[in-house]
């Protein structure tokens, strides 16, 4: 069952950007499984980096904002079948997804190896050689893993033995109680899990493979024009870095366009 949360986003300096005459509520997909980026507060309402961005975006459309808790496996189904307006949901930019939809790039993210308390540090993927390690389906994470496979087996050396998870919980879980050597995560998720239970989690790797997330929509969507506009407006005032600035993640903002 997914969760539905609404909320107010005032019409902002680009309010002339807004859409639909009516303002129809704007509705976000989102797996609320991922933070600092995106999650549930002990409240269980939406907060962390994507719901502050998404009221920010809908605020320089006058909109207001509706939030879906769904699966990261099934997120993209659901924008494609009419669930929701569009995704904000750390959703890495590949050229698979682009083939059955548009991605709006907002900020950067790194990956990272959370590893169990007291584990030695990784130097490189490539010390997972045959070892089971977690991983949430279609992320980012898991696609680099199928990367490192591809090398391994060229280099004779066993497979990563990957495990996936529709989302974080599970994975976690897993780690925790043995299962799985290691939880390949972005790199602001693993520090936060790292902070909040150092007695069970360490961040094992420097960070690596920084790319692109965007807001996810349909393509030919008669929204993307207005929300490409808001977003270029919102790199080029300095209000997307003020507010990443906020959460310490300044250098993760995308450069103006030329």
């Amino acid at each position: 069952m997914r969760r539905v949360w609404g909320g107010l986003a005032m019409i902002g300096l680009a309010g002339a950007l807004a859409a639909p005459a009516a303002a129809a509520p704007l509705t976000y997909c989102a797996a609320m499984t991922l933070p600092p980026v995106i999650y549930l507060d002990k409240n269980l309402k939406p907060a962390g980096i994507d719901v502050a961005f998404g009221d920010m975006l809908a605020k320089h459309l006058g909109r207001t904002v509706v939030w879906e808790n769904v699966d990261f496996s099934g997120i993209i189904p659901a924008l494609i079948s009419g669930h929701c307006d569009a995704i904000v949901s750390a959703l890495f930019i590949q050229p698979a997804r682009l083939k059955v939809i548009d991605e709006l790039p907002y900020m950067y993210v790194s990956q990272s190896v959370l590893l169990r308390a007291g584990a030695p540090k990784l130097a490189s993927l490539d010390e997972l050689s045959g070892k089971k390690v977690a991983a949430v389906t279609g992320s980012a994470t898991n696609i680099q893993l199928a990367k490192e496979n591809d090398a391994l087996t060229k280099a004779g050396k066993p497979p990563i033995q990957v495990v996936d998870f529709p989302d974080n919980s599970g994975a976690l879980q897993q780690l925790q109680f043995g299962q799985v050597y290691a939880f390949t995560v972005q790199y602001e998720t693993a520090v936060y899990y790292a902070q909040l239970e150092p007695q069970n989690f360490e961040v094992g790797i420097a960070p690596f493979f920084k790319v692109p997330i965007g807001v996810g929509v349909t393509k030919n969507n008669p929204q993307e024009p207005a929300m490409k506009a808001a977003l270029a407006a919102m790199i080029a005032d300095g209000s997307l870095t003020r507010l990443l600035d906020s959460y310490g993640l300044a250098s993760d903002v995308l450069p103006p366009a030329p």
